[in-house]
């Protein structure tokens, strides 16, 4: 008796469990109904060219601009401008008021004048009125003691002879000591004298006057520059609210009153033009210096515009009220562009960079609805008709699709549906 007579049970059990596996075979290898609710698309992988770009706005801002700022605090008495205007080169731009800088002028005159006095009393010290009454002052007081020396000694033979009394030789004696004594006060009065047009005194009184002489040739520069002209041409942009005093906008007018150094405005080169973006800390790491953005939006029209990373931010905008992250500002020159791309590219418009992060010309790319749980595909052999599922390893990732560094071969055929519910093997 054979082994399946013996055992029926068993012998149908291993019936039902072969068909249930012929069932599942059939399942995995039968091709979509064309009918079928979930339309299946077939893609035959081939290599092409890649590219993955990373999509920020920003703003057009001037490549080159040149900052105007107040040469000395006064009034503004004349605006030849509005902002956003095109000036040329050497246009009169600002006229400032001089009156505040015309009493600086005459005190820093007068002050350059008694230094100038100073300097030269000490360049002639030696013959100076000073010198000079201490020099009549120990001549006077030398005559007086060579003239009581004289008198002593008369004296003294008159005493010997017994014609003077003693008292007259002793008060002569007396008179000589004090005029010794005026006559050493006398020789250091000169030598204190001398001293003070020598040496620090002589350096002072040159630093001084040099001193006055820079601050008199820095208020007559001021002077000059009252009337303020383009330095280039360009579009001239307002200065920043806060460095201005014209409100939110900080746009100046007639009749206010600047500081020295405030700024007035730029000018900005209109055909040397820049993207400014704002990236976050997560996407600032995937750019460069140097990589390659297409610029375009709908202030463009259909003008394209390319350029390339020129700056990364080395220290980031911390986030408002401690949510979200810090972002970073990344500047892009722009190549240099015609002059019906500069016309159509204003600065301050909205632009779309596409910063290119990754760019290859080989590559194996899937549409993102052909990935089942992010790396796995349906692959199907066409001599067989069997699908099969196979494991991938993606790459970078852009609107193009994904990129598949392996798992593929040019010549596969993947299927995916439109709508991302890609039929699953069972």
């Amino acid at each position: 008796m054979s082994y399946a007579s013996r055992h029926p049970l068993l012998t149908g059990a291993s019936a039902l469990l072969l068909a249930a596996l012929v069932w599942a075979g059939w399942s995995l290898v039968r091709p979509i109904p064309s009918g079928s609710k979930e339309q299946m698309q077939e893609l035959v992988v081939t290599k092409r060219p890649f590219t993955a770009t990373l999509n920020v706005v920003g703003a057009v801002v001037a490549g080159d601009s040149l900052d105007l700022t107040a040469p000395f605090e006064g009034t503004v008495r004349f605006i030849g401008f509005d902002y956003g205007d095109m000036v040329v080169k050497g246009q009169r731009l600002f006229v400032i008021d001089t009156s505040l800088l015309e009493q600086s002028r005459r005190d820093a005159k007068t002050a350059q004048l008694k230094a100038s006095q100073a300097a030269r009393d000490m360049a002639a010290w030696k013959s100076g009125p000073e010198v000079s009454r201490a020099r009549r002052a120990v001549a006077v007081a030398e005559m007086a003691v060579a003239n009581t020396h004289r008198k002593i000694v008369e004296t003294k033979d008159l005493l010997d002879q017994g014609l003077v009394p003693r008292n007259e030789y002793d008060a002569l004696l007396q008179e000589k000591t004090a005029q010794d004594m005026s006559l050493v006060s006398a020789r250091e009065d000169m030598t204190q004298a001398l001293a003070r047009g020598e040496g620090e005194n002589r350096q002072v009184a040159s630093l001084d006057l040099q001193s006055a002489n820079a601050k008199l040739h820095l208020v007559n520069d001021q002077m000059g520059n009252a009337v303020i002209f383009a330095p280039i041409s360009g579009v001239i942009g307002r200065p920043s609210a806060e460095k201005g005093e014209g409100g939110a906008t900080g746009a100046l007018r007639v009749g206010q009153r600047i500081s020295q150094g405030q700024s007035l405005g730029f000018v900005a080169d209109a055909e040397n033009l820049a993207v400014a973006l704002q990236l976050n800390e997560t996407d600032i790491q995937r750019v460069k210096v140097g990589q390659m953005v297409r610029i375009g939006g709908s202030g463009f029209g259909d003008a394209t515009m390319t350029g390339r990373v020129a700056s990364i931010s080395g220290e980031g905008t911390p986030a408002q009220m401690g949510g979200g992250v810090a972002t970073f500002a990344v500047r892009v020159q722009l190549d240099t562009a015609s002059k019906a791309q500069t016309q159509t590219a204003r600065i301050g418009m909205t632009a779309n960079a596409a910063i290119v992060i990754y760019e290859t010309r080989a590559a194996i790319v899937l549409p993102p609805q052909a990935l089942q749980n992010g790396s796995n595909v349906l692959v199907k052999d066409l001599r067989t008709h069997k699908v099969s599922t196979q494991q991938v390893t993606t790459g970078e990732v852009s609107p193009e699709g994904v990129e598949i560094l392996g798992g593929l071969k040019s010549g596969d055929t993947v299927l995916y549906s439109q709508t991302g519910t890609t039929q699953k093997v069972q």
